[in-house]
């Protein structure tokens, strides 16, 4: 069975401040009439890179990548 094509709308957030680094993000993916929302929440990651690896490592389990 193929994977339905979705279309994305997303909005991050990150903010770096005194060695910490708080990196978030929003996404819902639209298919037809199948949708989908997650939302990512991050904080006190060593560095903003931490974060972002941090965020795509749990969008890839969630949606299974």
């Amino acid at each position: 069975m193929s994977q339905p094509d979705w279309q994305t709308f997303s909005k991050g957030g990150w903010l770096t401040t005194q060695g910490v680094s708080l990196v978030h993000q929003v996404a819902r993916l639209e298919s037809g009439a199948s949708s989908l929302t997650i939302a990512i929440l991050t904080d006190g990651n060593p560095s903003d890179a931490y974060g972002r690896e941090t965020i795509h490592g749990i969008a890839l389990r969630l949606l299974g990548g």
